[in-house]
């Protein structure tokens, strides 16, 4: 990881390895879809709207991991030694409505909770980013949230018995398929 911290506040896991790319590829239905690609294309937008408004200057950065490869975070930037930039494009009136009039954030907490259990880090800069509402001024929308241990606990037993889950699964699917005395899958 760029400034040596350590990832994980528990459990004496290994510190957290920056990779200088983002991890994966263009595939799955949701790279596919079109309102995933427009906000890709709008992130660099909602970036610089945010460096304007906040003076930080954001270090872009590809996936950071824990041990053994087994929880990834891909920030949007990392901000001084303390802090993450998470970036929302909103496109549907309905979710604009619903996260910058109701101000409900309750989809994203999870994922900025992990982004701060992974890196260590103190505090992570939400940003949402509505092109539409740009003629009413309205486009940026940045809520800074701070750590919250009890919330990350959770998250993390959450996580560790569902990786627990896939890896038991995947071990079942490695088993060889015997059919009467005849091996048919491995």
């Amino acid at each position: 990881m760029p400034d040596g911290r350590t990832a994980a506040p528990s459990g004496g896991r290994a510190p957290p390895q920056h990779r200088g790319g983002r991890r994966g590829g263009q595939g799955g239905r949701r790279a596919r879809d079109a309102g995933h690609g427009e906000g890709q294309e709008q992130e660099p937008h909602a970036r610089n709207a945010y460096d304007v408004e906040t003076g930080n200057v954001v270090q872009e950065v590809g996936s950071i991991v824990t041990d053994a490869d087994l929880f990834l975070y891909s920030p949007d930037g990392l901000i001084g030694d303390d802090g993450l930039l998470e970036i929302k494009t909103l496109l549907s009136g309905d979710v604009i409505l619903r996260v910058i009039g109701d101000g409900d954030l309750s989809e994203y907490m999870d994922q900025c909770m992990g982004g701060l259990w992974i890196t260590g880090r103190k505090w992570i800069d939400l940003v949402l980013w509505a092109p539409a509402l740009d003629p009413i001024g309205r486009a940026l929308t940045i809520h800074r949230i701070e750590r919250d241990e009890d919330a990350i606990e959770a998250l993390e037993a959450d996580l560790i018995e569902f990786a627990g889950m896939v890896q038991k699964a995947e071990r079942k699917l490695r088993e060889p398929v015997v059919i009467g005395n005849e091996v048919v899958a491995c």
